[in-house]
């Protein structure tokens, strides 16, 4: 849907005949597009924090013990979903304007700090330690981060929620195209080799390119809030939302084949003033088996499969991917006269984030979005088969030769395979998680109960990075007992 149109839909009520000035409509003069493009950069910024935590597998397993990017991923999401829950009590009290570049310059902070702790001659248990500290800190400021950028675009357009989203898929291809440069510069620069120093050198450069898209993103920011100044707080009720022409004009993620979420045609809401004209069915506001609104805990077990369904896909991912995936060896499988150089992990980490993105695009062809929830839980299974490939292809086994051991390797030895799985295993995180997050709205009984179904959603996916984070860092324990030996 055209964006100018989406927005013109969404301040003026379709034969209405108030002529009071709508909240959300847009400054006179406004570049829709350039509006769009910086709400697609703060779905890049409001992610980029993590992927460049995680994208320089070189770097962190060199001056950090080994499973640093399983303690990495647990501290983040622990940080996020715990703000996830004050965020529910006092996030309504907390302005946009301010909030988000406080989190901006923050991260910007953590993000120059962290890689300067490699040129100090301190403890790596210290460096680890601190390290640790920034990563939380980066994952609760999102927890901050990411609902108010979500309220402030849904309030003008939903189009913008999509510009944000895709912008959480081009951060990890922005984090891994920016690693390979700056890696490839450092080696380019000290006749091919890649020293303790290159390494760090090339890593600070990686971190403080990522600074300047932060940077970026204030101004954006500034802009954005200077144009629609009343958005910010989180004031718009849930029964408000539900008569937002802009849902009813098809900017919604919704599919038209739900309707149980049918919105009211040709309805519109201007602060109190409602006009009402003909009116479809919305659904059951009241729970048929109590005859009572649905409580909190209906909800649960009404979005029960939506909800694991996006529970499983993250699980999955984040107990393999990074800190998993980056021990499978170089096995000159794919070229045999490739020098890997540390280049291998950078190509399988930029594999994932290319193809993670690719999947999210997917469903913006529309017969790609009918699959239901049911089949997409089974599916969030079944990508299990995707992390037994790639222990088998990580795990070291000894080879007995005389009863003795002749050499270790990994049961699955060859780069092909290593590729394919990881294409679909981005895929398939992207595809189904972004069409799980479309469906869920099948489930929900009233358009009334959308602000408090995208909150249990939230807390599924959030709760799963957690879990997939704990897995990870006992399987990479588990792998290797001695990887917290540090001096």
């Amino acid at each position: 849907m055209d964006i100018k149109q989406d927005m013109k839909d969404s301040a003026i009520p379709q034969g209405g005949e108030s002529k009071e000035e709508p909240k959300t409509e847009p400054k006179k003069g406004c570049n829709c597009t350039l509006l769009y493009v910086m709400f697609l950069m703060f779905g890049v910024g409001s992610l980029l924090p993590f992927n460049c935590y995680i994208t320089p597998y070189e770097y962190m397993i060199r001056f950090y013990p080994k499973p640093v990017l399983s303690f990495f991923s647990l501290a983040y999401n622990i940080g996020n979903w715990g703000m996830m829950f004050i965020y529910l009590k006092i996030g309504k009290k907390i302005p946009a304007r301010m909030s988000n570049i406080i989190v901006f310059i923050i991260w910007i902070v953590c993000l120059t700090v962290l890689p300067c702790l490699a040129f100090l001659e301190i403890a790596t248990i210290a460096r680890f330690v601190i390290a640790i500290i920034l990563v939380f800190i980066s994952g609760v400021l999102n927890g901050i981060c990411f609902p108010k950028i979500i309220s402030v675009g849904s309030r003008i357009s939903f189009d913008l929620v999509q510009a944000m989203m895709s912008g959480n898929g081009v951060a990890g291809i922005i984090t891994a195209a920016l690693y390979a440069i700056t890696k490839g510069i450092a080696i380019a620069s000290n006749n091919g080799e890649f020293t303790d120093n290159q390494l760090k050198f090339g890593t600070l450069s990686y971190f403080i390119l990522s600074d300047v898209i932060l940077l970026i993103c204030i101004f954006c920011w500034i802009k954005v809030m200077k144009d629609y100044p009343h958005l910010n707080y989180d004031e718009t009720s849930a029964e408000q939302v539900e008569m937002e022409p802009s849902i009813i004009n098809g900017s919604s993620a919704q599919p038209d084949s739900a309707p149980s979420n049918a919105m009211p045609q040709g309805s519109a809401s201007l602060g109190n003033e409602t006009i009402n004209q003909s009116v479809l069915p919305v659904g059951n506001l009241l729970n048929p088996k109590t005859g009572q609104k649905y409580t909190f805990m209906q909800l649960v077990r009404v979005l029960l499969v939506p909800g694991l369904g996006v529970f499983f896909v993250f699980f999955i991912t984040l107990a393999f991917f990074p800190s998993i995936t980056g021990k499978i060896p170089y096995v000159t499988g794919v070229n045999n006269k490739l020098n890997d150089k540390g280049w291998w992990s950078v190509g399988m980490t930029s594999l994932f984030m290319i193809f993670d993105y690719v999947g999210r695009s997917l469903p913006q062809i529309e017969v790609l979005t009918r699959i239901r929830t049911t089949p997409l839980l089974i599916f969030s299974l079944l990508r299990i088969v995707f992390g037994v490939l790639f222990l088998l292809m990580g795990i070291p086994v000894p080879t007995l030769n005389n009863n003795s051991i002749s050499k270790i390797n990994a049961p699955i030895q060859n780069d092909y395979v290593s590729t394919i799985t990881m294409i679909l295993f981005a895929l398939t995180n992207g595809y189904v998680s972004t069409v799980i997050m479309i469906r869920y709205g099948d489930h929900v009984p009233h358009p009334s109960y959308m602000a408090a179904s995208g909150d249990i959603m939230s807390f599924w996916l959030n709760t799963g990075l957690i879990a997939g984070g704990l897995v990870s860092l006992f399987i990479d324990l588990g792998m290797d007992p001695t990887a917290l030996n540090v001096s």
